[in-house]
């Protein structure tokens, strides 16, 4: 699964701040996608494998971060890739 997407934030932190997290909450995403991968969580259409990965990825970055840092997780573009 390949996904491209932009973080909006709330205010409670800067993006500096945000910055220095990146390596976990990208380790928390790899680690989100790969758990639903294995589940067969992508095996579904579009609109809701989307819904579904922005909703995991917010509680990802909601655990990360703190509740209050993400505003919202855009999918930007989500696909498979065959490996």
């Amino acid at each position: 699964m390949v996904v491209r997407l932009d973080l909006q934030l709330t205010g409670d932190k800067g993006p500096d701040e945000v910055r220095k997290m990146m390596p976990r909450l990208l380790d928390a995403y790899v680690t989100t996608l790969s758990t639903m991968a294995g589940r067969g969580e992508f095996a579904i259409d579009d609109s809701q494998r989307n819904a579904r990965i922005k909703r995991a990825l917010q509680f990802a970055s909601d655990r990360v971060l703190g509740g209050n840092v993400i505003k919202e997780v855009l999918l930007l573009r989500a696909w498979q890739q065959p490996m």
